[in-house]
């Protein structure tokens, strides 16, 4: 295993903290906006979230810990472990030896090369700032530096979770170009039962909301990758839409709720826009009402 350490740059998304997303998003079509209720289709700013793949071989142990947090900031950390493409949590710590550090632990007890993912986010939306991060495997210390104690909780996602239902993050332009999503089962914020990260840059990423709890963890990923390099993306907005995709009655791709919300056309039937030829495509300009808000 070799030793690595890194210096993160953070006076860039620390900048970010003093903007205000007051963003209202234009409708594809001229209509009021919708309802606190009814809204499918917001922005979110995407702050970034530390992220850190280790492979362990069987019987190595991981740990990982942070100090020296800075004023106001409060850490939470996260270990998954990746079986048959799904993430499945380890381990979880908050305020470790009653300070806002945290520090997790794991022995593979399974096979050789297994990925272990560890996600390090703030306690609270008003707790983020900087910590040191020190993870070592079987003693050895493979990571060593300043991160961002970051990321947005949100419990809106949840006013619209059930079957059917798909959480989409959309690209939004000069905004996030890495955003992840994880969805928390329980109030405690104690542990992750979903997570999307596998969007790439410039691309969005999907949750299933079939059966997800009612907070949610949105960001940018700031990834220490297993050989040592630090992937710091921009950050920014990023649209995240919910779409009751089991209701598509035009096949457009788009729910009829979230069409609804949004403005456009759900079906030939109810299609309010005069001149729109079918409801797949209602300003007419040869794309799918789907592959516009969606991308």
């Amino acid at each position: 295993m070799s030793f690595h350490t890194v210096s993160a740059n953070t006076s860039g998304w620390l900048g970010s903290r003093a903007v205000t997303a007051a963003v209202v998003l234009a409708a594809l079509l001229p209509m009021a906006p919708p309802t606190a209720a009814d809204a499918r289709y917001l922005p979110h700013w995407a702050h970034p979230i530390y992220l850190q793949y280790v492979t362990l071989d069987y019987n190595d142990e991981l740990v990982a810990e942070t100090d020296n947090l800075s004023y106001n900031a409060d850490s939470v950390m996260h270990l998954f472990v990746e079986l048959g493409g799904h993430f499945y949590q380890v381990d979880h710590n908050d305020d470790h030896d009653g300070s806002l550090a945290s520090r997790v632990e794991v022995t593979n007890t399974l096979a050789d090369g297994l990925t272990f993912l560890l996600l390090v986010r703030p306690y609270s939306n008003s707790t983020f700032g900087e910590a040191d991060l020190t993870v070592t495997v079987d003693g050895l210390t493979i990571t060593d530096m300043e991160i961002p104690v970051d990321g947005f909780l949100t419990g809106w996602i949840a006013g619209h979770e059930g079957p059917g239902e798909v959480v989409h993050t959309v690209e939004y332009p000069g905004g996030s170009e890495y955003p992840v999503l994880f969805g928390f089962d329980d109030l405690g914020l104690d542990y992750i039962d979903t997570v999307a990260l596998d969007g790439g840059p410039g691309m969005g990423v999907t949750l299933d909301g079939d059966g997800m709890g009612p907070k949610h963890l949105i960001g940018t990923a700031y990834v220490m990758q297993d050989d040592g390099t630090y992937v710091t993306p921009r950050t920014g907005i990023c649209n995240v839409v919910i779409n009751d995709a089991d209701d598509d009655t035009d096949g457009d791709g788009l729910g009829d709720a979230l069409e609804a919300a949004i403005g456009t056309c759900a079906s030939d039937d109810f299609c309010a826009y005069e001149g729109t030829y079918t409801s797949q495509d209602t300003d007419r300009d040869g794309l799918l009402d789907g592959e516009e808000v969606l991308g």
